[in-house]
């Protein structure tokens, strides 16, 4: 029996404006959501995802590895197509799965691997030298795969194949297979996902850095009153602290040994390896030394000053 296809949510993705985009991404769960809300994005989590979808916050601009990676999008599909030999095609549609409405794919490209029955969809990725090793032997980095499954989930796909680009000079294509049991499991957490954002629910927090700033985009003024909170909690903060106080000060005292063996020289290498496995080099940074404009030109500082708020999070 054949697997149900996917319905168009919209057409003329490549005719949009990133506006325009943006705005129907926030009608159901994406690709690129899909691992924030399962918690596997190291950068993003179930919080940011569930702000920007009911529009409290504001999408994040393009940066210049972004506007690269759409740059050679192209470019890595044609590369993936001459190498493997397998033919592509564009779909510039946003597919919604046919029985999950909130769940939405805007995929690469659909390509079709001989081995395979039916074509299947084809992620391209621009990946950093820094990432490389998330790529290493064939793997798939765990939030990718997260994202593979999502999709496959909405076209009915049996595979998806990735295309990472590392460090701009390495293709490296790998296959990803369905999971029937994988994409049960997304569907379950994304419907309960689902239901928090229509029940304009916000889903609860966790230790990201990413959730510090939402909590800071959120509530970036103070107001003169006052809360009662669990003082287990505020004892368990104290803890927390006092441990990373001690990790703070055992790494500074390792460091400080391993410098003082170093003395001038500016690379250590241990025993069997000949690379460097640590490096204390010196460089020569420049400075604005603001204290001296600020005595020597006053009221050119008071011309460019700006006011900005804080809030100073401070445990007594």
């Amino acid at each position: 029996m054949s697997k149900p296809r996917p319905k168009i949510f919209a057409r003329g993705v490549d005719k949009m404006t990133r506006a325009e985009w943006l705005e129907l991404r926030r009608k159901g769960i994406g690709g690129s959501d899909a691992a924030a809300i399962a918690g596997l994005n190291p950068w993003r989590g179930p919080l940011s995802v569930y702000l920007s979808k009911i529009g409290a916050s504001p999408e994040t601009d393009t940066n210049e590895a972004m506007e690269w990676g759409i740059e050679l999008e192209d470019v890595i599909a044609r590369k993936f197509s001459q190498r493997k030999g397998f033919p592509i095609k564009r779909c510039n549609m946003i597919l919604q799965h046919p029985e999950h409405d909130f769940m939405l794919a805007n995929i690469d490209r659909y390509t079709k691997d001989p081995d395979e029955e039916a074509w299947g969809v084809l992620e391209i990725k621009n990946v950093g030298e820094y990432r490389a090793e998330d790529w290493a032997d064939g793997a798939i980095p765990e939030y990718y795969q997260v994202q593979g499954m999502h999709y496959m989930a909405v076209t009915g796909a049996q595979y998806v194949w990735f295309a990472p680009l590392i460090g701009g000079n390495r293709l490296q294509p790998v296959k990803l297979l369905r999971s029937e049991r994988g994409i049960r499991s997304l569907i379950k957490i994304e419907r309960e996902f689902w239901k928090l954002v229509e029940s304009r629910t916000p889903p609860p927090l966790d230790d990201s850095e990413e959730a510090s700033k939402v909590l800071k985009a959120i509530y970036p003024q103070s107001k003169s009153t006052t809360v009662f909170i669990d003082s287990e909690l505020v004892e368990q903060l104290r803890i927390a602290r006092e441990r990373r106080a001690e990790a703070e000060r055992e790494v500074r005292g390792l460091e400080n040994k391993i410098k003082e063996l170093m003395g001038e020289a500016e690379a250590a290498i241990v025993p069997g390896n000949p690379k460097p496995v640590i490096t204390w080099k010196g460089s020569t940074a420049h400075v604005l030394d603001v204290d001296a404009i600020k005595a020597a030109e006053p009221e050119l500082c008071m011309k460019y000053m700006r006011e900005t708020s804080m809030r100073r999070f401070l445990v007594k």
